[in-house]
């Protein structure tokens, strides 16, 4: 992939519309997100959350993947839950 098309799909994780920003954004100030969700069979969710946290020295990249939430709501407050955690413990919270 050329570096060109890097920054793009960065541009557009980093851009993304303000009802769309819960996930791993909730792990860190600066970064980066694609969320995913979908409703099984079984009435259950499946939410997932990757992308970039931090700037710099203090940054990762990240992925949440969960399944079996009761709703999306839920869902996503686990992603932002272990996000958080992980920011918390990796000292990306800045």
């Amino acid at each position: 992939m050329s570096t060109k098309s890097k920054a793009y799909i960065k541009n557009l994780m980093a851009n993304v519309e303000s009802d769309q920003q819960w996930g791993i954004s909730a792990g860190a100030k600066a970064f980066q997100l694609k969320n995913g969700w979908r409703l099984n069979s079984d009435n259950t969710w499946i939410v997932n959350s990757i992308g970039h946290l931090g700037t710099g020295d203090k940054s990762c990249t990240i992925a949440v993947l969960t399944d079996d939430n009761t709703s999306l709501k839920s869902g996503e407050q686990l992603v932002e839950k272990l996000a958080k955690a992980s920011g918390t413990v990796l000292d990306l919270a800045q």
